[in-house]
């Protein structure tokens, strides 16, 4: 079974950090302790990167800024995320190619009703596994990074 993994950018340092994600209700009790008052939501990744001093912990985020894996990696096997901006190629091996076979575009991976496509900027969408048989892909960055 794959591991679904997150990304998103931290409320507190501002860099992007990976893990898992979770959508929290918190409920506030009143001064005795015996009723809620109300509930905060709070969104937050689990982040379990090797490199933490104290090892696992939470880390609050901004949710406009989630980007799910795609379980897909770019020519060099760098994992591909949703929001990443990517760079296409055309392959010169490809039958589907009927013009300059140099050709390259910029595109953003997006999540498109059942599947991750890249989204060209005419408005047009192909699905990754379609865009994977047709082009080379090189992630470039991510939306909220450039």
């Amino acid at each position: 079974m794959r591991r679904i993994r997150f990304k998103a950018r931290s409320l507190k340092t501002g860099a992007m950090v990976e893990g898992y994600y979770a959508h929290q209700h918190l409920a506030n009790f009143d001064a005795d302790g015996q009723h809620i008052n109300s509930y905060d939501e709070q969104d937050a990744i689990y982040n379990d990167e090797p490199g933490n001093r104290n090892g696992s912990y939470w880390v609050n985020i901004d949710p406009e800024t989630l980007c799910q894996q795609t379980s897909m990696d770019d020519m060099f096997y760098n994992p591909i995320w949703e929001h990443d901006k990517v760079r296409l190629y055309s392959r010169r091996d490809s039958r589907y190619v009927k013009c300059d076979p140099h050709h390259e575009e910029v595109c953003e991976v997006v999540f498109l009703q059942t599947c991750y496509a890249v989204q060209f900027d005419d408005g047009r969408n192909m699905p990754m596994n379609m865009a994977r048989q047709k082009y080379d892909m090189q992630v470039i960055g991510n939306i909220f990074d450039l």
